[in-house]
């Protein structure tokens, strides 16, 4: 090939012979010779398959693909041809602890918290310590798996002489997610008891999406679907042929938040090709999608 005339016309192409047979066995065809032979055209030829090399399935015809931004093929530019790659990539919000304060009633003797329909007893006070508090609270939720991390972090008291009442602030460090509002009960009881977000926490990635390639859409994918698995779906939309995926972790900050990238190759189709583009699905959770 690198002795072929370079005639400032000659677009080099690389030819794609697919046989378009049942795959009741495999049969791979050699690429055959590509010549100039007039400034106008130039001679493709392949070898005749052999004989029982389709399984007596017969071959109805072949595809040639043609490439006019392709370069001259030479023994330093041996590649002239690249598949188009896309990159398909999730992310969400870096990790952040939800952050709540609490205000009660100076008068009050005793008060409890509640979360996430635990009913906590009443031994806690405005004397109470940090530590104490902060215990409280991951013995409230000790037998819910989903706050085995939680170390919450508590401020010190705040006394507030206009308004009469103590102030304290509670980070709930180590769980991934917006903590829900806790609930105060005061003994004696009085409804001036108030719990105010003051940071939202962020959450894991969770729920769907779909990929969309020239006015067709995919179906719903799982935020984390596999690379086989968004292989499968993108070769079910109409037109697109067969693509390679490969997927990676997409680390944010640091930590794996279930955000990935994918990286997918279109194997069949030629030239510079229309961009996917993704759509978060409508149960989505901290889901944003990027091509």
């Amino acid at each position: 090939m690198e002795n072929l005339p370079q005639v400032p016309f000659y677009l080099l192409l690389l030819v794609f012979l697919l046989a378009l047979m049942r795959m009741e066995s495999s049969y791979m065809l050699q690429l055959g010779l590509l010549l100039p032979r007039f400034p106008s055209e130039i001679s493709i030829s392949w070898p005749q398959p052999a004989s029982n090399s389709t399984g007596g399935i017969p071959i109805t015809g072949y595809q040639v693909y043609t490439f006019p931004s392709a370069g001259i093929n030479t023994l330093a530019n041996p590649q002239t041809v690249f598949n188009e790659v896309q990159q398909v990539q999730t992310s969400v919000a870096a990790l952040r602890s939800t952050v709540q304060e609490i205000i009660v009633p100076a008068a009050i003797s005793k008060f409890s918290i509640s979360a996430y329909g635990v009913v906590g007893n009443s031994s806690l006070s405005t004397s109470s310590s940090q530590s104490t508090i902060s215990t409280y609270l991951k013995n409230l939720l000790a037998a819910d798996s989903r706050f085995t991390s939680l170390n919450p972090t508590v401020s010190s008291w705040q006394y507030s002489a206009s308004s009469s009442s103590y102030k304290f602030t509670v980070t709930f460090v180590g769980f991934d997610g917006d903590f829900e509002p806790v609930v105060i009960s005061t003994n004696p009881y009085t409804s001036t008891s108030t719990v105010t977000t003051t940071v939202h926490g962020t959450s894991t990635i969770g729920g769907s999406f779909t990929l969309s390639f020239q006015g067709n859409m995919t179906v719903d994918l799982p935020f984390d679907v596999s690379a086989q698995g968004m292989k499968q779906a993108l070769e079910d939309l109409p037109g697109i042929g067969t693509v390679s995926v490969s997927r990676a972790i997409n680390y944010i900050s640091g930590a794996n938040r279930n955000a990935y990238t994918w990286l997918v190759t279109f194997e069949s189709l030629a030239g510079d090709l229309p961009m996917m583009y993704a759509t978060p699905g409508f149960d989505a959770i901290g889901l944003r999608c990027f091509n």
